[in-house]
Formats: structure tokens, sequence, C-alpha cells
């Protein structure tokens, strides 16, 4: 079990997607799953590991490294996947904006900044759609968003 305690990180369990891990994380992997975890890139990770005794008397094997090639490509993979992810989220507003849904964008605005969409980049998608879809659509936008932030 990994419980993140600084920074942010990756891990992958053997053939599995890798997944971005943040402070106050706990991941938790099988006993004999080979797995790989460590510091995102450019950044530092801290965090604790705990690790139970099996019946063998083993805890731990520790496995080939990976090569910074392997690293670089993953990583990059994951980025590539996190900048899709965070434009739809975008794309996924700017059309609740359009359509008129507070009721819905409130919520997906939650998740673009989950996605890693700034606050800032938000305020200028409703400016810019105000041309667009009209200023009432963007104004009831703009009140749905400080809603939303207000409270976070």
């Amino acid at each position: 079990m990994l419980i993140v305690t600084a920074g942010t990180g990756r891990v992958q369990q053997w053939g599995q997607p890798i997944e971005e891990i943040r402070v106050g994380d706990v991941v938790r992997i099988p006993p004999n799953a080979k797995h790989r975890h460590g510091a995102a890139p450019a950044t530092s990770m801290a965090h604790i590991a705990v690790v139970e005794q099996l019946p063998t008397g083993n805890t731990t094997n520790r496995m080939e490294k990976v090569s910074l090639e392997q690293y670089h490509t993953a990583c990059r993979r994951t980025i590539d996947r996190r900048r899709a992810t965070r434009d739809r989220s975008l794309v996924t507003v700017s059309a609740l904006i359009v359509m008129n849904r507070p009721d819905q964008l409130r919520s997906h605005l939650l998740r673009a900044r989950q996605n890693g969409v700034t606050e800032q980049e938000l305020s200028e998608a409703m400016t810019h759609l105000a041309f667009y879809a009209g200023w009432r659509s963007a104004l009831t936008a703009v009140t749905a968003a400080r809603e939303v932030f207000e409270k976070k």
C-alpha cells in the first residue's frame, strides 16, 4: 500500500494504464502484483509504503529497473490522455453554456477544474462565448461559476 504524503507521482500495475497519484491518495497493490511507482516528471513525491509479510516470508521483490525511454514514453501517453480529458471538459462546459444549462454546468465546472482547466480559462471561455451564445447565456454561466467557485 502506498500513501502519498507530498508531491505528485505515478503508479502502474503490469499491463495496466499509468495512474497519477497525489497527496492523500492511498493505492493498494495486491500481493505478487508486478508494478512500478515513482515521482511524476519534473516533480518529487514522498510516500509511506506499507508492506505485508507473505506466508513465504517475503515482503517485496525488486524487479528490473525502468529505462528512461520507457519512463518518458509512458509519461507522454499519460500527458496526452490528461490533455485530452482536460480539453473534453472545456468543450463540455462550452456546450452547456451555449445551451444555457446552468444546473448541469455547475457539476461540469467542478469536473473541469479537477481535469486541469483553470478558473481563468473558464472565465475566458464564458467571455468568448457571450458573443456567440448571447449575453444571457454567458451571464447565467458566470452566476453558476461564482456559486461553484465560492463554495470550494
